[in-house]
């Protein structure tokens, strides 16, 4: 159908609104993990674009719904049979739309889960992992960087190597996400495609006592080992040079 072709172009545009999502994170995740606190006035600033770019993700959900509710054909058949002016016609197709999108943007935020909320929710994480763990200047947050340094240090030492290799694909973890039910760690993509394909799986790990399913409902993000992560890159980035 055309009018469904004419439309194609939305999940390209909801891939780049992913990314930019992704991207927005990111820059919040580096400044926290490399300057020890997001400034208020930045985190601000980048709430407030992620907030933008949620809403455009909305925006794009609900026009992709619109081309099963709009006949773009038969509008245009309407108007030839019926010998209606561009105009007219344009008019005609203006109100349509805007009837079905209200319509359909109240049905989006009901019904469909965005991933500019999950994004949303791991921004505030993000932030607010600073700031639980206490403001301060000079030697208050170089104190608070050498904490974390040896925080690292704990993680690996206390959970292993193992904490760094998602126990699904053995591979290194890119985007942690720890199951609340029994605390254990997996790639995000890794752990999706998993519940996607096996529905009743439980976690993973070899000996866990979880007798529960997994579901994306308990799965957190990891946001410390997020930052050990990155200090492992650019560690391994700058030994390299």
């Amino acid at each position: 159908m055309e009018s469904a072709a004419s439309f194609s172009y939305i999940s390209q545009i909801k891939q780049q609104v992913f990314e930019a999502m992704k991207t927005i994170n990111d820059v919040a995740l580096d400044i926290s993990t490399f300057e020890g606190k997001v400034k208020e006035s930045t985190s601000s600033r980048l709430m407030a674009e992620m907030k933008k770019v949620s809403q455009l993700e909305k925006s794009l959900n609900c026009m992709e719904s619109l081309r099963t509710k709009i006949d773009i054909n038969q509008l245009c058949a309407n108007a030839i049979e019926h010998r209606i002016e561009l105009k007219e016609l344009e008019e005609n197709f203006e109100q349509q739309f805007q009837n079905v999108y209200q319509k359909e943007m109240k049905k989006t935020k009901k019904n469909v889960r965005l991933r500019g909320e999950e994004f949303e929710k791991e921004l505030a994480e993000i932030v607010l992992s600073e700031e639980a763990a206490g403001t301060g200047a000079g030697t208050a947050r170089q104190g608070r960087r050498e904490t974390e340094e040896e925080e690292d240090d704990d993680l690996v030492m206390t959970q292993g190597s193992d904490n760094l290799i998602c126990p699904i694909t053995r591979k290194n973890i890119e985007d942690p996400v720890r199951n609340r039910q029994c605390g254990h760690t997996y790639d995000r993509t890794s752990v999706l495609e998993l519940m996607k394909n096996r529905p009743e799986s439980r976690c993973p790990v070899v000996g866990c006592s979880n007798r529960c399913a997994l579901a994306e409902a308990d799965l957190i993000h990891d946001i410390q080992l997020k930052k050990l992560i990155r200090r492992k890159k650019r560690d391994s980035y700058l030994a390299a040079e």
